[in-house]
């Protein structure tokens, strides 16, 4: 479980980000080698091969038709992927099981200090605007909703957290009642903090995906039509009652209707407004990693704008993003076409929140290898 760990510190742990360094994807990998050597696992795949090989024949197109271009940006990214799979090879069909429980004790810290930070902030390692002890952190002087602080567990911000909560249900996909029934415990737990996150992404993407499974898993015409209505009334009610929700949707709508054509904006909808201005220049190959091809004179105002969707098409255009939510699509553990559908929909939702294409974790998920059995998920110990 510790490689499972260390791969999640890597990508969203500040601290790790911090001091870790600009070659920490490239020595974590050397070392997820020799790990892979000395156990005997596979060191490639076809499937790695072809997603290097489309990244490498992306990155040699791009450098036709844009100026700046970030060599070692370049080789980070082959890093990042080498390193999702490696890991993922190395634990096999255990990685789920691996993730779940890792992510269940984070939740149990994250919750622990989260109610803690509500009395009192403690102290940490302070950088940038984080105070960390590692397996926890919060940022001071913020404003509180309520008594409480949003949580951010051990990552940048609670979007980034929420996102990897919701990554436990979709490696279940196919196993969701099984989940519950075996796991109750750890699914109680990771649903109060994704609650504690006080996300907008992270409470919508949580409402579409029990509707999808509710929907397709309630056979009864009549229930199915109530749990609909309920789920509309709630979310309803949610929208026009919690502040995060409609609240801040409707703020962030409004101003990303007022941007001008040379304006900047960090909001989800605002970013993803630039975007798509920026993507329309090169959308089959993108503008690759540098800010000034991404952004032109918009490039210093945009580092660390919130739409990581549409930052990725910015990134990589659209047929590598299509390539790589095909493979996500190809690589669930679903039982029926519908299940592995609701796997790339919700990792696109809560990309529009994040950029987590940024980090190795999310490009893991198209090597992971699931159990081939149908229903004991228990033996995924």
């Amino acid at each position: 479980m510790f490689l499972v760990f260390w791969l999640i510190c890597i990508s969203g742990n500040p601290l790790f980000g911090e001091f870790g360094g600009k070659y920490i994807y490239a020595l974590t990998a050397i070392g997820a080698l020799i790990i892979s050597i000395y156990y005997g696992r596979k060191l490639y795949s076809l499937k790695l091969i072809l997603v290097l090989f489309a990244s490498v024949v992306l990155f040699t197109l791009q450098s036709t038709i844009l100026s700046e271009i970030s060599v070692l940006a370049n080789a980070n990214f082959l890093a990042r992927i080498y390193l999702g799979f490696l890991i993922t090879a190395v634990l096999g069909n255990k990685f789920r099981f691996a993730y779940m429980k890792v992510m269940f004790f984070v939740a149990i810290v994250s919750l622990v200090f989260w109610l803690i930070n509500a009395l009192v902030d403690f102290p940490g390692i302070e950088f940038d605007r984080y105070r960390s002890i590692v397996i926890f952190n919060y940022i001071p002087n913020t404003d509180l909703y309520g008594v409480f602080r949003r949580n951010c567990g051990m990552f940048w911000e609670p979007g980034a957290y929420q996102g990897l909560i919701m990554i436990v249900p979709l490696m279940y996909i196919g196993h969701i009642k099984e989940l519950w029934q075996q796991y109750r415990i750890e699914c109680v737990i990771l649903i109060l903090a994704l609650l504690s996150t006080m996300s907008t992404t992270g409470y919508l993407v949580f409402a579409v995906l029990i509707m999808l499974v509710m929907f397709k898993n309630v056979r009864n015409i009549f229930l199915r039509t109530v749990v609909a209505a309920s789920s509309l009334v709630v979310f309803i009610w949610a929208y026009n009652t919690v502040d995060f929700l409609g609240e801040k949707i409707e703020n962030e709508y409004e101003s990303a209707m007022e941007l001008g054509a040379n304006e900047a904006s960090w909001s989800r909808m605002g970013a993803l407004q630039v975007d798509i201005n920026n993507i329309k220049r090169h959308p089959i190959l993108g503008n690759g990693f540098s800010m000034h091809e991404k952004y032109g004179q918009l490039g210093d105002k945009m580092a660390g704008s919130g739409n990581g969707f549409s930052g990725a098409l910015n990134m990589f255009g659209m047929p590598f993003m299509f390539l790589y939510f095909y493979i996500l699509y190809r690589n669930t553990p679903a039982r029926t076409k519908y299940e592995s559908l609701i796997f790339p929909i919700i990792i696109m939702l809560l990309l529009n929140g994040e950029y987590f294409l940024n980090y190795p974790f999310f490009w893991s998920l198209i090597f992971v290898k699931y159990p081939t059995f149908q229903y004991n998920i228990v033996s995924d110990e």
